[in-house]
């Protein structure tokens, strides 16, 4: 399971379309700390008493414990949104190996009239929310708690933290680092309490020192580029990923640029014998590794060879 900022969506991705079984944010993009910790801690609990969060702004609803992934003019479709998601994610975290959470910003907001932390703003008027910074060791009180939670469950899971490099250019850039320093301080105190499963993947100090040219980062100059997506994935497998793991990828990454392929000819013969070739190989990989799910990619195929 993967829960954090926007960076955790982009190493998601990677893991998805790679094959792994991954859960990228259940509650949408999360950036403090704050919601992370709550949002573990729901899991944990499997329990969401999410009208606690629901609210209606200018005809929309939406959640506060949510991005606005989740956010419907329908209210009963907003919940039926939630719903859903939640139920998969806590059957997740409690079968998933290794858990990946990206902090962004050591900022966060809770509503003005009852000092309920949020998630997402959901653009709505600066009034409604008063804004709040967390230090390194009220980060670590908050996590380490939920932390405790999490292996008296499971005591063998994996933690993998890292600092999201994109850089909070609203607050000033000095600001913006002070920020990542409360986030990394946090984190190193929480690998040293529980060096059995907590680890630190240094993404935001190779984006920073490392991709110092501007082609690695995108339009706004802000975030990573897809270039540098890449390039932190080619570390990050590198360190974590077993060589069986490597030997699956290399397997997999043929038939999916296959699976993308797009005839510019009407030639059905042609067509057909490409997609019976390319079942032949997904059944193949599917035999190979067998804990693998390629349902999606056989029913695709199947639709092409109307079967």
């Amino acid at each position: 399971m993967m829960l954090g900022s926007c960076f955790t969506e982009n190493i998601g991705k990677m893991f998805i379309s790679n094959k792994f079984s991954c859960d990228v944010n259940p509650f949408g993009v999360l950036y403090n700390p704050m919601s992370i910790s709550n949002a573990l801690s729901l899991l944990l609990k499997q329990e969401f008493d999410y009208r606690r969060y629901l609210f209606n702004h200018d005809g929309v609803w939406g959640s506060w414990m949510h991005s606005t992934l989740f956010s419907s003019s329908d209210k009963e479709e907003c919940i039926a949104n939630i719903e859903k998601r939640f139920r998969k994610a806590c059957e997740i975290i409690h079968s998933a190996d290794v858990l990946f959470v990206t902090l962004g910003t050591n900022h966060y907001y809770a509503l003005a009239d009852d000092g309920l932390v949020v998630a997402n703003c959901h653009k709505c008027p600066s009034s409604f929310f008063v804004e709040l910074t967390a230090s390194a060791g009220y980060i670590v009180e908050n996590i380490a708690s939920v932390l405790s939670q999490l292996f008296a469950i499971r005591n063998d899971m994996k933690i993998v933290f890292t600092v999201s490099p994109y850089r909070y250019r609203k607050y000033g850039y000095h600001e913006s680092q002070l920020s990542k320093a409360h986030l990394l301080l946090a984190i190193d105190t929480l690998c040293r309490n529980y060096p059995r499963n907590v680890s630190y993947f240094p993404a935001y100090e190779i984006v920073l020192d490392e991709l110092r040219d501007y082609r690695y980062y995108a339009e706004d100059m802000l975030h990573p580029s897809d270039l540098a997506v890449k390039y932190i994935w080619e570390i990050f497998s590198s360190a974590y990923l077993s060589p069986s793991a490597h030997k699956m990828m290399e397997d997999w990454q043929p038939i999916a640029q296959a699976l993308n392929h797009r005839f510019l000819s009407h030639d059905s013969e042609r067509r057909h014998s490409f997609w019976s070739t390319l079942n032949e190989r997904i059944m193949r990989f599917s035999s190979t590794y067998p804990s693998l799910d390629v349902t999606e990619e056989k029913d695709y195929i199947k639709d092409k060879l109307n079967l």
